[in-house]
């Protein structure tokens, strides 16, 4: 029996309770004044609602009989499914370092390919690059791969094995690899400079027996104090930056080139004036007056930010394409202070107090996910600001601008709302996290899923992914090469079990406000893998220069 569509028109504000579970907003190329979009799914079938800004609702059911099996062809309930039974990691993008597809000599991967190295493996971390891949089993055992590693590996080794490694970073030349006891590791990126390096001892079975490590590293020393520890890491190319369970953060060099556009957050601070008596990669303090603690930490190649615990943003370091939120000037083309950037300077003349919750950089952008408390009634709405590099669409605003200094809003991603069930109100849609490649970004949206069925009939759904900017090695996943510069869905990973659909029909789909067979990735639910575990997982987005990836993460 074909599938029966009502249209129903009725005041925002009028929706049936329990009616509707939106799952991602997106604005269309040929309905800009749509403020966003919502699917609802269920064991009838989906229903999209969109929600305008004028404050109107505009829905389509679709209800199907109850003898069609939605789980056999719904792409958002066998993607959740998938990601269950066959966990792993999927690469697409540049393959000139071979690290996207290691046994192969194709120099881009158009769209998601499986690391067959990968299959069935849980990771805690993975970190790619167009020449190099790292990554962190479930172990804590570091892998690394691609020509940065050695032109003659195919194939992912471990380099570090019993630290338990719980995330890792890389700069131009090095590996930063944070161990849940918080030990920084710092180790060359090529093979041939771990195994000819210095080595250190290291303790082996019984405490008065050493050996010496079979690859080359130190140890970062980070002055710490009582029952304080490394809690993050993050690398631009020449600098890293290190948070502690304390919320104070520290800087140090992270490459063989100091860094000098004041990514370091200390004032004065170059190569020549650094303590002579001190390690090269030595850890300095940085300090704010009024700054009780810092939350989260996030690098650029060359500039840095921080978030305290009251939602307020400071940025330091290269300014050159306005990342830090402050409008370039060519005789000011660096700051080595942190600066606050006013996030609520952003809603000057609005009634609402604007609060920071969480940072992003890489490359020369910076991405703000704010929100905003009226003052009239007490809701919260979300945005998303970005400022930096324009050229390829990376601020993700509809313009190819070259230089944004101040920040602008993402439309496609702010004032968001759906509505929930359980509290029976209207929510705002959040971004659960960013993801900034060098030149290409994507975004993890916070809506509603449902990976927790009551019985065998219900459809699951995940998370949206959005991505916008350079795509000069098919690394947004589109299949095409031309650049986006606007938050956009892409097909889903390639699944086993998922129906084939013929191009028409997928290039129709992607036509839609909100396409079906879209790309969700699953967020943190205990599940049983495909090898009977029952474990805690999660679907993680990551995007490094030129390639991206989708893994699973433990």
């Amino acid at each position: 029996m074909p599938t029966v569509l009502k249209s129903i028109v009725s005041v925002a504000g009028a929706v049936r309770p329990g009616a509707w579970r939106p799952v991602c907003p997106r604005p269309h190329r040929y309905y800009p004044s749509y403020a966003g979009t919502a699917v609802r799914t269920s064991k009838h079938g989906p229903a999209v609602t969109i929600l305008g800004l004028t404050g109107g609702l505009l829905a389509y059911h679709a209800i199907s009989t109850p003898e069609h099996d939605w789980n056999k062809s719904y792409s958002q309930h066998v993607q959740v499914v998938d990601s269950w039974k066959h966990p792993g990691v999927y690469a697409w993008g540049s393959n000139k370092g071979r690290v996207v597809a290691p046994d192969s000599s194709e120099e881009c991967i158009r769209g998601p390919r499986r690391l067959e190295c990968f299959d069935n493996v849980l990771l805690r971390d993975l970190k790619l690059s167009s020449n190099l891949g790292l990554a962190v089993d479930e172990k804590g055992n570091l892998y690394e791969w691609g020509t940065g590693y050695s032109e003659n590996i195919k194939a992912p080794e471990i380099v570090l094995a019993g630290k338990d490694i719980q995330s890792v970073e890389a700069s131009a030349d090095r590996i930063f690899a944070l161990s849940r006891a918080g030990k920084i590791y710092s180790l060359p990126k090529a093979k041939r400079d771990q195994q000819e390096g210095p080595k250190p001892d290291e303790p082996g079975v019984l405490p008065f027996l050493k050996h010496i490590s079979p690859v080359s590293y130190r140890i970062l020393q980070v002055p710490l104090n009582f029952l304080e520890s490394v809690s993050n890491i993050s690398a631009g190319l020449d600098h890293l930056l290190i948070l502690t369970t304390a919320g104070r953060v520290f800087s140090s060099a992270a490459s063989n080139t100091y860094p000098v556009d004041g990514q370091l957050g200390i004032p004065g601070l170059s190569w020549a004036t650094r303590p002579k008596n001190e390690r090269y990669d030595t850890s300095h303090l940085i300090t704010v007056s009024d700054v009780k603690k810092f939350t989260q930490i996030a690098a650029g190649d060359y500039h840095s930010v921080l978030l305290d615990s009251e939602g307020r943003v400071w940025t330091f370091g290269s300014n050159s394409h306005g990342q830090l939120g402050f409008d370039y000037h060519p005789e000011l083309t660096m700051r080595d202070i942190p600066t606050e950037l006013s996030i609520q300077g952003l809603y000057h003349g609005t009634r609402g107090a604007a609060k920071c919750t969480k940072i992003a950089a890489g490359g020369a952008n910076t991405y703000f996910m704010v929100d905003v408390v009226q003052e009239r009634n007490g809701k919260v709405s979300a945005d998303v600001w970005a400022s930096g590099k324009g050229l390829w669409g990376g601020l993700g605003n509809g313009k190819w601008t070259h230089v944004q200094g101040q920040p602008i809003k993402i439309k496609a991603l702010s004032g968001l709302i759906e509505y929930d069930e359980n509290t029976d109100s209207i929510v705002p849609i959040r971004a659960s996290y960013i993801c900034p490649g060098r030149t290409h970004t994507a975004v993890v949206m916070s809506t509603r899923s449902n990976t927790s069925p009551t019985n065998e009939a219900d459809t699951l759904n995940g998370q949206d992914v959005l991505w916008w900017g350079n795509n000069e090695f098919y690394q947004l996943g589109t299949g095409k090469r031309s650049n986006v510069n606007i938050p956009s869905y892409i097909p889903p990973l390639l699944m086993e079990g998922a129906f084939v659909k013929e191009p028409e029909q997928l290039a129709a789909e992607q036509q839609q406000l909100v396409p079906q067979n879209r790309l969700q990735v699953t967020p943190k639910q205990k599940a049983t893998l495909g090898d009977g575990r029952k474990q805690v997982v999660e679907q993680r987005v990551v995007t490094g220069d030129g390639v991206s990836g989708v893994y699973t993460k433990v």
